[in-house]
């Protein structure tokens, strides 16, 4: 399994615009991102990081 590493939203967010997926809409502080078969929610409260699984 991948190393877990801390990840803010707005770099989830890039990260996974990178790799197709686009912001559909959002609601207060959570951005709602989709590649067209799947849906992501990504919280974005200030500068606070998210632990993310980080695969090779």
């Amino acid at each position: 399994m991948g190393k877990m590493i801390p990840v803010s939203g707005n770099r989830m967010v890039k990260v996974l615009q990178e790799v197709g997926f686009v912001i559909k809409r959002q609601k207060g502080s959570h951005i709602i991102m989709s590649d067209g078969n799947r849906i992501v929610v990504v919280p974005c409260h200030g500068n606070e990081t998210y632990l993310a699984r980080a695969y090779s």
